[in-house]
């Protein structure tokens, strides 16, 4: 009867410490999944396949996303699309001094990524990008969130 007992206990335990996400997880996704509802004060990398860094963009809390300085944001729009997803865009005017005319050029990027958390912090991205001339092509790779 006592070895039941014990077994019984044991087994409590353990479904006790199968519960639900921590608080911390919760805070840190919104209590809604892995997909965080905000990105305001985090700073959203883009990974090329290969590896190398094909965008940063900085989300400040007071003046919209930074992407460097001499690029200028024209929107930026981060939505939850459930537990794991999220879909983000992003319209960037690169503002680039040529100096043998003395003026500048302006090109307009797009980009329209879904992005899929497997933590609050990483995941996979895929989407399309228009580049200056206007031409889409399919990105993917992964993402980072800081």
């Amino acid at each position: 009867m006592k070895k039941v007992f014990y077994v019984l206990q044991f087994c409590i335990l353990v479904l006790c410490g199968c519960g639900s996400d921590s608080e911390e997880d919760e805070e840190l996704s919104g209590g809604k999944g892995l997909a965080p509802n905000e990105i305001v004060g985090k700073t959203l990398t883009l990974k090329k396949s290969g590896g190398s860094t094909y965008l940063v963009a900085e989300h400040l809390s007071e003046s919209g996303v930074l992407v460097t300085s001499s690029d200028l944001v024209d929107y930026g729009k981060y939505s939850v699309a459930g537990d794991k997803k999220a879909s983000y865009d992003l319209k960037v005017t690169k503002k680039v001094y040529i100096p043998y005319y003395g003026t500048y050029s302006y090109s307009t990027f797009v980009f329209d990524i879904d992005l899929n958390f497997v933590s609050s912090t990483i995941g996979t991205y895929s989407g399309t990008q228009t580049n200056g001339e206007g031409k889409k092509s399919t990105i993917a790779g992964n993402f980072t969130l800081n």
